[in-house]
């Protein structure tokens, strides 16, 4: 899930991971997303954005393990900092 708490519209979002890459457009700001990515091998997942010209992207820290039905919350904040957290299934 992509949630843009910024007060701006992020342009050119990407997902991607090993063997993936999902290109979801832009997010307008107060928008919230969820996209559904099947995991073939365990993979880590990154976010990137751009906003006025800058390019953002999360660290890709977390390691997922294919079939498992993660859910991955990409939090994006007013100063753009990414913040990432594992929502675990079923909540």
């Amino acid at each position: 899930m992509v949630v843009n708490d910024s007060a701006s519209t992020l342009e050119k979002v990407v997902l991607t991971g090993s063997g993936f890459s999902e290109e979801l457009g832009s997010s307008a700001p107060g928008s919230r997303r969820q996209i559904t990515v099947d995991l073939r091998s365990n993979s880590g997942i990154r976010l990137e954005f751009d906003v006025a010209g800058r390019h953002f992207e999360s660290d890709n820290r977390w390691n997922f393990e294919s079939g498992k039905g993660h859910l991955v919350v990409f939090q994006i904040e007013k100063n753009f900092t990414i913040s990432t957290r594992l929502v675990p299934r079923g909540f």
